[in-house]
């Protein structure tokens, strides 16, 4: 706390000392290291000295899952470390918000006025949820003084990974750390459509019945509506994913100047160049074909101090580069291989984005950034040498982690 030049009230309860977070309001967070062991909570502000007891483990419950092999089947399952890992049991939560059996729960709800969810009318709807989400699993596959990765893990039944499996393609150098910063997404567009399709009418053909899920049903109508739209049939059913890619941010004579590349990925890519042009009728007349040299392309929609922008085609994508013009370059983007993570999405920022991005906003005034906004920046800079971030699909549900590998 020292070294970060923070500074916390302090409170001892049973010889047990412990940092206040938030020491306003109805509920407080609060911090403790004991025996080398990390400990956050939220409790009331006017908690008793027994409920600190039990949150701080002064008082130890009659039985945990640190006594059932749960936690370590959890670590085998996922690759996590022992550094970290737990469960949240979708069932059990909503069971402990409806009747409130741990003394914490009861405490919390209390401090925040919280009525007890009376879900006796939608228990059916309850556990329809909660067999396609049983849980929230989280933990860390990587914990040392250069490099931590943590995870979320969404748990669903087998249709629903076996749809998302589904909707994965291969994106030219998706998961790919390349370049100062990027980011991609990796999804089968018509397969996407008549998926949501799918549950769509699922819900249309067995709403939920109760009141206080009647927003489910509305929004799964929505979603659909959103994703029928005439852009989306249009490109959609012939763009299967894409990458952005900076390599370089600078400032020339007071004008930004970037370099980078855009890969869209496609089951047809003349369709995908055709519905394109309907947007940008430049690229429909550039001649591009598969493995054929970069073209230029001219347009009067680009401004001025823009970088050249050339594109270049292969049999499974279409790439534009920002200021690099060298097919031999394109045309190794374009055969760049694609993550075999089944990920949805993907990207990485390096540390020497931010301190190009800290360099970048300095030199041009704005109101809404201020010197301790531009010193953020170059603080993340020296401390990360790249973050790292992705949905993907896992055995047991949607994974979604960030790495972060340090300086």
């Amino acid at each position: 706390m020292t070294k970060a030049d923070i500074n916390l009230s302090t409170a001892t309860t049973n010889g047990t000392e412990y940092w206040v977070l938030t020491p306003e309001g109805p509920v407080k967070a609060i911090l403790a290291i004991d025996d080398q062991q990390l400990l956050v909570s939220v409790v009331p502000q006017n908690a008793s000295d027994e409920l600190l007891a039990q949150v701080l483990g002064n008082t130890l419950p009659d039985s945990s899952i640190g006594d059932t092999d749960a936690l370590a089947e959890l670590e085998k399952r996922h690759g996590f470390t022992p550094y970290g890992a737990g469960k949240i049991d979708s069932s059990r939560l909503l069971n402990e918000l409806s009747t409130p059996t741990h003394s914490g729960t009861q405490a919390l709800m209390e401090a925040v006025d919280a009525e007890q969810l009376d879900l006796s009318a939608c228990q059916a709807d309850i556990d329809r949820i909660t067999n396609r989400f049983p849980g929230l699993v989280m933990g860390s596959r990587e914990n040392d003084l250069d490099r931590m990765e943590m995870n979320l893990i969404l748990e669903t039944d087998e249709d629903i990974v076996s749809d998302l499996r589904t909707l994965t393609t291969q994106v030219p150098g998706l998961g790919s750390t390349e370049g100062m910063a990027s980011y991609g997404l990796g999804l089968n567009m018509p397969l996407l459509v008549q998926t949501v399709q799918k549950y769509a009418q699922e819900v249309r053909q067995n709403p939920f019945s109760c009141d206080e899920l009647q927003d489910l049903n509305s929004s799964w109508n929505e979603i659909n509506m959103a994703i029928n739209n005439p852009i989306t049939m249009m490109i959609g059913q012939s763009l299967s994913g894409f990458r952005a890619r900076i390599n370089s941010l600078t400032m020339t004579d007071g004008e930004p100047t970037m370099t980078g590349l855009l890969t869209l990925a496609s089951q047809n890519p003349l369709s995908l160049l055709s519905a394109a042009s309907s947007f940008a009728p430049e690229l429909g007349t550039l001649g591009l074909e598969p493995g054929g040299e970069a073209k230029q392309v001219e347009s009067m929609m680009l401004p001025p101090e823009a970088p050249e922008l050339y594109a270049a085609m292969s049999d499974t994508a279409i790439v534009l580069g920002a200021g690099i013009s060298d097919s031999a370059t394109l045309q190794k983007e374009l055969e760049a291989p694609a993550s075999e993570r089944n990920l949805l999405v993907h990207g990485h920022i390096t540390g020497e984005f931010y301190h190009s991005l800290a360099d970048f906003v300095e030199q041009i005034p704005s109101d809404d950034l201020s010197a301790s906004d531009i010193d953020m920046l170059k603080q993340y800079g020296d401390i990360y040498k790249n973050m790292e971030y992705w949905f993907r699909v896992d055995d047991a549900g949607v994974e979604m982690s960030l790495s972060l590998e340090l300086n």
